[in-house]
């Protein structure tokens, strides 16, 4: 009985501290960008694998953003959310909308981070999902169209199983960026407001560099690197990789 209770309280010590907390926010803004840049870019790849005027210089203007380095990114993202010089309140309060405090309000500051992420990073998925499509055989393509199948289910049947396995890369090689993610959060609310969006690398340089915490900063890396290992391997037999 009292090695149940101590784990319990183990337990529940680990479910109310701060390293739980940031490995939530990881967790949350990994899965939330994730989402969110490969629904987009496999969109926007589906939009310009058809012939259209001008698709050179389309796919060159979206792939500017993922040139730019993280922390450009997150000061130019921060001046776009600023509360009072932002561009963004300042066309909402032109239309007559009371706008948000993007990056001080605890509720939708870690989501404002992720937009920015988002932005930076569907080039990505878009320029892997646009390769593997333009591989496609068009035999399949003139196939499913004699079978009298429309373009929605062509891509849905047809592209997406045969280009599965690069997107997937795709998106393990955008979740290790991801759940490393320091540059933005840092320049664009420090972790703040409070702790609201204080992702696990943020709490590890600070354990580390701020309160000199060394052997409990070690800990948490080998205890992250454990858990993303595990959610690695876990996916890898889930797909069959």
């Amino acid at each position: 009985m009292p090695t149940v209770i101590g784990w319990a309280n183990y337990g529940k010590l680990f479910l109310e501290s701060q390293f739980y907390h940031s490995l939530k926010v990881t967790l949350i803004f990994t899965g939330a960008a994730l989402a969110l840049e490969s629904s987009i870019g496999i969109g926007i790849a589906i939009l310009l694998d058809r012939e259209i005027r001008g698709k050179s210089v389309w796919r060159s203007l979206i792939t500017i953003p993922m040139m730019l380095t993280p922390v450009i990114v997150g000061t130019m993202w921060y001046i776009l959310f600023h509360q009072s010089i932002g561009p963004i309140n300042y066309f909402l309060k032109v239309m007559g909308i009371i706008p948000p405090n993007w990056l001080g309000d605890r509720r939708i500051a870690l989501f404002s981070i992720v937009a920015a992420d988002v932005w930076q990073w569907t080039p990505f998925i878009f320029l892997l999902a646009l390769s593997a499509l333009q591989t496609v055989p068009k035999q399949l393509y003139d196939a499913a169209k004699i079978d009298g199948a429309s373009g929605t289910q062509i891509y849905w049947y047809v592209s997406l199983p045969v280009i599965k396995a690069t997107l997937l890369i795709a998106v393990l090689l955008r979740s290790m960026d991801a759940l490393r993610i320091f540059d933005k959060i840092f320049v664009m609310t420090g972790g703040g407001p409070g702790v609201a969006t204080e992702s696990l690398s943020v709490f590890i340089y600070r354990t580390a560099f701020q309160f000199f915490k060394m052997g409990y900063a070690a800990s948490m890396v080998v205890v992250f690197l454990i858990i993303v290992s595990f959610l690695y391997w876990r996916l890898m037999k889930l797909f069959k990789v």
